[in-house]
């Protein structure tokens, strides 16, 4: 197991520890090794996987324990920007033009920082020299991606059964 719990008391246990301590570490099986494009057909056998069988991921990882390399994974990913990123780059490599021009909204600046998590998150790489350069998923980052196309897909179904204007207006009420 590399992130579960064997116990509430256990967790509560480790999660004093934790709090008592000024440096605060994430658990990982091994380094993972340098990532290049990854064939079609590796995504596959990525997604079986994932969504469990023989080797249940919620058994290896818990996304609610804060120790857990997935709940960092998690917070990068969920980010606005990386989350459009992803989304945006299922379309085949695009340079960082081109991501400027597609997610509208977003500075040359933040895109930058983001893409810059997302290399170090293993979910992007970049190709080509740095005069022309282009950014592309790994096969995790493919996966990612992919769900989180059906999220967006989640989130225009729910606006048909909701007022979008009171959805504006509440976001403008945050500012």
């Amino acid at each position: 197991m590399i992130c579960g719990s064997t116990s509430k008391k256990h967790e509560e246990e480790q999660d004093d520890k934790t709090a008592k301590s000024t440096v605060s570490t994430l658990s990982v099986a091994e380094p993972a090794p340098a990532l290049s494009p990854i064939p079609d057909e590796v995504d596959a056998a990525v997604t079986v996987a994932a969504d469990g069988g023989p080797d249940d991921l919620s058994m290896r990882y818990n996304v609610f324990s804060n120790r857990c390399v997935s709940r960092r994974l998690l917070t990068d990913v969920s980010r606005r920007w990386s989350i459009l990123i992803l989304s945006a780059l299922r379309a085949g490599p695009q340079r960082f033009g081109e991501l400027n021009e597609t997610i509208q909204g977003m500075s040359e600046r933040m895109l930058s920082i983001t893409l810059k998590t997302l290399l170090k998150d293993q979910l992007v790489i970049r190709v080509g020299t740095s005069a022309c350069s282009t950014y592309e998923l790994t096969a995790p980052g493919r996966l990612i991606a992919a769900k989180a196309d059906e999220l967006f897909q989640a989130l225009y179904g729910a606006l048909e059964y909701m007022d979008p204007e009171q959805v504006l207006a509440a976001e403008s009420e945050k500012v």
